[in-house]
């Protein structure tokens, strides 16, 4: 196959040469392609520049060769690093022996759109929309098989109250990823096997289905769901715009052949989604999609552009402060309580979490995760060990990419990544310097009392050394007749968790304004802000404006005591 010399040529864009059949070399095909696939690609393009420079033309210009190999040997090196970065290790780390907790928290599995394409007759989603696919089922099981495989010994095969805790939001598809996980992890024996005829490998496990946890923007009672997502809905993030501007000819594409209105990204995300399923259930794609219409775009290119807009949504929130912090801050807490607890030598051994890609992947960054994105059935897994230190280490967990799972050390936050050791372990107080506010310790006011119940149903602990807990408030013990103490906890109040939110912002408040933090001004801080919404807190104008009066306040309280 000999280079051809075209004086208008585009094809390429060199010297006006055009290689037969080949399409010029981009980037944006590889983003959504396996490992497998570029390599596949990258060896045909190097086998065609090759080819072409081993016959090259006397009536071509050598310096053309050279620029034509710069960029196709920088494509390669470009697409191996990329590829390098995101191929999945073979085989899952092993847990430390040392370790007395095992937390995880998972994307739901596959499911099908929101909504469905309609130009084809369909072979899948029978299931109906959103709901979990037999892809997404499995990927759960593969889930609990690797976690199983993982704990080991720390929890038994036979579901045990006192051993786990698991929590799911109330969507259908986390609640079935959820039960598919544990079907994997608690596969019974013994005693635990109670039917061994018809479910010889499986045994129902418990739940708790807590959405202000796991679904924040379906709570009707969280004001804050529609101001935090506004920004996202309507596009009018700077990111978002970008995404519609650069590409207004192809939404518009993708308008006039699907009939939807893509003035929303979300449409095009559900365009995605489609895609995404007729590739695992090896259905055919629309005819405007097999054979594009829209210049410069082959099917593959067109296919590798919708996928672009998958979940463009959700990971917008994730990226979003107002919204990543409401919908994860709860979860963000459990978790330190639940690391606490362990701590103490008590809870649990293993805690699940199902929820979605927004809340998921938002609790992760909090956490310290270096994450972008989530596909489906990824998420995290926290090893905590109290011995020889108290410590946890950050981990991911991905399907791979559906029967298998695999665990893995994640890609931290350079100031948790200063802190790790070799194994990848972070001291837990560094961990909750992050992940929790923390005060330095000179605006800390002596006090002979550091826990401090507060009249908003829950309680805050203010430590000399400038770790500040906000917790809930401790629950009612009774005495039983044996003379031992019950602590009798009861699920975290809607308005309780709201308190908790608006006192942690409070104070990073104080803190950043260098207000002494004590019970006094804490309490009025708390109340003088409840004019305002808890996001506006961390706005520049309403903090300093409200730093101020604090500050006032506590000032004329001062000289009237005296």
């Amino acid at each position: 196959m000999q280079p051809t010399v075209k004086k208008n040529a585009t094809t390429m864009g060199y010297y006006g040469i055009e290689l037969p059949g080949i399409e010029p070399p981009k980037l944006e095909m590889y983003r959504h392609r396996t490992a497998r696939e570029n390599r596949r690609i990258i060896s045909l393009y190097t086998l065609v520049l090759f080819r072409a420079v081993l016959f090259r033309s006397s009536s071509i210009p050598s310096e053309f060769y050279i620029k034509l190999m710069k960029p196709t040997l920088l494509l390669i090196l470009t697409v191996s690093i990329t590829q390098s970065a995101h191929i999945l290790p073979k085989k899952s780390v092993a847990i430390d022996k040392n370790s007395v907790l095992v937390l995880f928290g998972t994307r739901h599995g596959n499911r099908h759109p929101e909504v469905f394409l309609q130009e084809n007759p369909r072979s899948w989603g029978q299931e109906g929309n959103t709901e979990l696919t037999s892809f997404g089922k499995r990927q759960g099981l593969g889930l609990g098989k690797e976690l199983r495989s993982f704990v080991g010994d720390l929890i038994s095969r036979n579901y045990n109250s006192s051993q786990v805790k698991y929590y799911s939001s109330s969507a259908n598809r986390c609640q079935m990823t959820l039960q598919t996980v544990t079907a994997a992890l608690h596969d019974p024996e013994q005693w635990g096997d109670w039917d061994k005829k018809w479910y010889d490998h499986w045994s129902p496990v418990p739940y708790a289905i807590d959405d202000p946890l796991l679904r924040m923007y379906a709570v009707k009672e969280c004001k804050g769901n529609d101001k935090v997502w506004a920004p996202i809905d309507q596009d009018s993030l700077p990111s978002l715009k970008k995404l519609k501007t650069e590409n207004s000819a192809e939404l518009k594409y993708f308008a006039d052949n699907t009939k939807w209105n893509m003035g929303n990204l979300g449409k095009a995300a559900d365009l995605a989604d489609n895609l995404i399923e007729i590739d695992l259930f090896k259905a055919e794609y629309p005819a405007w999609v097999k054979a594009p219409k829209l210049k410069g775009y082959t099917v593959e290119k067109l296919k590798a552009k919708i996928l672009e807009f998958a979940e463009v949504h959700q990971n917008a929130c994730a990226e979003y402060g107002p919204c990543g912090n409401l919908m994860a801050g709860y979860w963000l807490q459990d978790i330190i309580d639940k690391l606490v607890t362990a701590n103490s030598g008590k809870g649990p051994r293993v805690v699940g979490y199902a929820s979605h890609t927004e809340i998921t992947l938002s609790v992760m960054k909090l956490m310290g995760y270096k994450k972008d994105e989530l596909t489906t059935s990824a998420g995290f897994v926290v090893e905590f060990k109290r011995l020889p230190k108290p410590s946890v280490r950050l981990l991911n967990h991905d399907p791979n990419p559906i029967d298998d799972h695999v665990i893995y050390p994640a890609e931290l936050a350079p100031k948790l990544k200063k802190e790790a050791d070799k194994d990848g372990f972070v001291p837990l107080e560094a961990f909750f310097s992050f992940a929790k506010p923390y005060v330095p310790p000179h605006l800390i006011k002596k006090s002979k009392k550091h826990f401090h119940t507060l009249p908003y149903g829950m309680a805050v602990i203010i430590g000399c050394n400038g770790s500040v807990w906000v917790t809930t408030a401790l629950p009612e013990t009774t005495l039983e007749e044996d003379g031992s103490h019950v602590h009798e906890f009861q699920i975290v109040p809607l308005d309780a968790r709201l308190a908790m939110v608006r006192v942690a912002a409070c104070i990073r408040l104080l803190r950043d304004y260098s207000i002494s933090l004590y019970l006094n001004s804490l309490t009025t801080c708390y109340e003088m802000s409840q004019p305002y919404e808890v996001k506006e807190l961390a706005e520049q104008e309403t903090s300093s404006r409200l730093a101020y009066l604090i500050a006032a306040r506590l000032l004329q309280e001062a000289q009237q005591q005296n």
